[in-house]
């Protein structure tokens, strides 16, 4: 629950995700279409399903990763320099529900997440919500988390609470709480951990 479930992810966390690995725009977008066809989110063309037999040997899965590994099977993944697909393969797992624990997060994928909430808001009329904003959230995360009793239960994790204990502002004048809202409108925030490796 510290990354971004690779199985669960939809589009636009996908989109960003790769973004984060330094994936240009139309290549992310076109990857995260082919992530959500080989694991079956998306049924696959009768032209893709003839690439995968074609060029590369193999029938496209139409089901989850198994393992994260699996991910160089997906057409357009070979393509990627092996130094984004290693910084890729940092950020992503294939275990849990797609939830990530706030407890554990990384700055990286808080900001992954951070950046997809934003993406989603910035379709509301007159928003001026940023990047900004996303940066801020996480300092103030990260610094709740270096007190004492800087945690959250599984309880805490409603915008009010969160709001509260990291001292942000109300949510109609306070960005940073409209990002925490969405991520747990959402469902991608959690305070427990099943998974441990």
């Amino acid at each position: 629950e510290q990354k971004i479930n690779i199985n669960t992810a939809l589009k636009g966390l996908l989109i960003q995700l790769l973004k984060e690995c330094d994936i240009d725009d139309a290549k992310a977008e076109e990857l995260s279409s082919d992530i959500l066809i080989w694991r079956g989110t998306i049924p696959a063309s009768d032209d893709i399903k003839l690439y995968y037999k074609d060029n590369l040997g193999y029938s496209c899965k139409g089901n989850f990763f198994t393992v994260i590994e699996e991910l160089i099977l997906v057409r357009g993944m070979k393509d990627i320099d092996s130094q984004k697909l290693g910084k890729l393969s940092t950020l992503i797992t294939v275990f849990g529900i797609g939830q990530v624990n706030i407890n554990t997060v990384s700055k990286e994928v808080l900001k992954i997440l951070g950046l997809t909430a934003v993406e989603e808001l910035k379709k509301v009329p007159g928003s001026t919500i940023g990047e900004t904003d996303v940066d801020a959230l996480i300092e103030a995360i990260f610094s709740f988390r270096k007190q004492d009793n800087g945690y959250f239960t599984s309880n805490e994790i409603n915008t009010e609470t969160i709001k509260q204990k990291l001292g942000l502002g109300d949510i109609t004048s306070d960005n940073r709480t409209k990002i925490i809202q969405n991520l747990i409108s959402s469902g991608l925030l959690t305070a427990i951990s099943e998974n441990f490796k």
